[in-house]
């Protein structure tokens, strides 16, 4: 099974869920849990710094990260 490497651009990475120290991310690779991801919204913010605490297959294909923010996040007010 391939493996998002650490540096590698993650395509088609959709936001499923965000809080405000947390993020879940769906991508079609999976990560391993413990790597930083940097990635950017539509929303003109800056891009968003996180770890990956657990990756979980889905059953319609694709995996779920589940991430905690390290540098940047999001204004949810």
């Amino acid at each position: 099974m391939d493996h998002i490497t650490p540096g590698e651009s993650m395509p088609d990475v959709e936001v499923i869920n965000i809080s405000k120290g947390g993020v879940a991310l769906k991508t079609m690779l999976p990560v391993n849990p413990g790597e930083h991801l940097v990635f950017s919204t539509q929303f003109d913010e800056a891009p968003v710094a996180c770890e990956v605490l657990a990756c979980d297959e889905l059953p319609e294909g694709g995996f779920r990260l589940r991430c905690k923010c390290i540098l940047g996040g999001f204004n949810l007010e």
